[in-house]
């Protein structure tokens, strides 16, 4: 079943604070007050162009959500670190910053899949380490603010299926996506150089509980997930 679903077009310029089905929303970010997303414009993103890194999160609470998609676009760039995050933490997150900066390490994930304009990257963190476990890459996407891009994350007993900005899946196994606990899934705005990589802005965000889905049922399921 649909869990959360949240899209931002018409929404204008506010506070992220509740998602369309009733989600509290808790948000934060890490390295300066500017990298707390909202809502601009109609996408959910940040305003930080400080150099070094950036992070925004937006998460919420639920241990039965083992899938999660989201649309989203890229600005222009000179560096290409930036990248749209779908992730789900064994605890909060947000818990663990204060006045932007992690007062402690980032819980552990069963899944921490990062979207950059020409790449990709499966980690999970256990027992604090960080590990990579899948990556890839794909042509390059638009990073014009307004080509839509979209991909999804499907986890399941034995590891996870990763659909792509292209359209193209890919299976990750790994017992340690079953094993790390799951509890808060959570969206990210990264940037390794906030001044120069390119900013991604959520214009859609969903979360679901459904039980494993074959790929045809999958697409079905979610149509606006399907990329351009």
């Amino acid at each position: 079943m649909t869990v959360l679903s949240d899209a931002y077009a018409g929404k204008g310029t506010a506070a992220l604070t509740t998602a369309d089905t009733g989600q509290v929303w808790q948000v934060d970010g890490s390295g300066d007050a500017n990298s707390t997303p909202s809502i601009i414009d109609n996408k959910v993103t940040n305003t930080t162009v400080a150099a070094g890194a950036r992070a925004g999160y937006f998460e919420f609470e639920n241990p039965n959500v083992n899938q999660l998609g989201a649309s989203w676009t890229f600005t222009s760039h000179t560096t290409g670190a930036g990248a749209a995050g779908l992730l789900i933490f064994s605890s909060s997150v947000t818990a663990r910053i204060t006045n932007n900066v992690f007062t402690a390490a980032a819980p552990d994930a069963p899944c921490h899949l990062s979207f950059g304009p020409s790449t990709w990257s499966y980690a999970v963190i256990d027992g604090g380490s960080f590990v990579v476990i899948g990556s890839g890459s794909y042509t390059a996407l638009a990073a014009d603010d307004s080509t839509v891009h979209s991909a999804s994350v499907l986890l399941r007993a034995n590891g996870a299926r990763v659909t792509l900005p292209n359209g193209n899946q890919t299976t990750i196994t790994d017992s340690r996506i079953a094993s790390v606990a799951k509890g808060w899934p959570c969206f990210e705005i990264f940037a390794l150089n906030a001044s120069t990589d390119p900013k991604a802005k959520f214009t859609e965000v969903w979360a679901d509980s459904d039980p494993v889905l074959s790929p045809r049922r999958y697409r079905a399921r979610h149509p606006r997930m399907r990329t351009r």
